[in-house]
């Protein structure tokens, strides 16, 4: 109520000297006070108390997405150790939180309080990946864990997020490039709306294929992987005007993306 008791979310009269409230918001300080009530009227107000409910936390894991992407069932896959998971709150500009994951592939964030959030991942080949973003975090979050599945050029990783139902569309996507002209490297996401084979390809500004990128059954998800500029045999192509073209058996969707060096 900003302290001042101008504003407040509750008042209650009650004859016993015990009284219960619920449905107060995580990570979040109250104040209280009280006054006695008899024949003469209300007494004076009491000094002024607080009390903080808790806060609330995220955890996953990061695994290995084996055997072609068929499911994302934790016991089908081995822990990923080492992956830079990094935290950000809508608003702020730097990072809230930085984990890594552990041995068994396990990570946490802790001490947050309710608001919108995105996580990215960070490896040796990749930075900053969204695998999950613009969430809503309301209370304890568990089970949002990172596959991650290496692909054709490069070996550069594939990373995917789970989601909840209503937040992948229904349909195959693909997103524009980020950063858009890049140099040397840029985000690629794209959305699968159930497991399916799926193809990611470069092709150069004459229609000549240049990298192919993903090739494989991958599961429902939103994936995200970082191109370095470089063609099926790792080398760096010239600066110019690139097509990347996502593929499954009834979608295809072609983007342009700009190289510049």
């Amino acid at each position: 109520d900003g302290g001042d008791f101008s504003s407040p979310i509750l008042t209650h009269e009650t004859f016993s000297s015990r009284y219960e409230a619920s449905d107060f918001e995580k990570a979040t300080t109250y104040q209280w006070r009280v006054s006695a009530h008899n024949i003469c009227g209300w007494g004076e107000l009491s000094e002024v108390w607080t009390f903080s409910t808790s806060f609330i936390s995220i955890s996953g894991k990061v695994m290995a997405m084996n055997g072609g992407g068929e499911g994302l069932a934790m016991g089908d896959h081995d822990p990923v150790p080492d992956i830079l998971l990094d935290l950000y709150k809508q608003g702020q500009p730097n990072i809230l939180q930085s984990v890594t994951s552990g041995d068994e592939g396990g990570y946490l964030f802790e001490d947050l309080t309710q608001g919108t959030y995105t996580i990215k991942v960070t490896t040796d080949s990749v930075a900053d990946v969204a695998v999950y973003e613009d969430f809503e975090l309301l209370d304890d979050t568990t089970g949002m864990n990172v596959m991650v599945s290496p692909v054709d050029s490069g070996n550069v990783p594939l990373f995917t997020g789970e989601f909840d139902d209503g937040v992948i569309p229904n349909e195959f996507a693909l997103a524009q490039n980020r950063p858009n002209p890049f140099n040397p490297t840029t985000v690629i996401d794209f959305f699968v709306p159930r497991t399916a084979a799926v193809k990611l390809e470069v092709f150069d500004i004459l229609g000549r294929k240049v990298a192919t990128l993903v090739d494989k059954s991958l599961p429902r998800g939103r994936h995200s992987l970082t191109w370095s500029g470089t063609n099926g045999q790792g080398q760096s192509v010239p600066s110019g005007v690139y097509l990347y073209r996502l593929s499954s058996d009834d979608f295809s969707s072609t983007k342009k993306m700009l190289l510049l060096k």
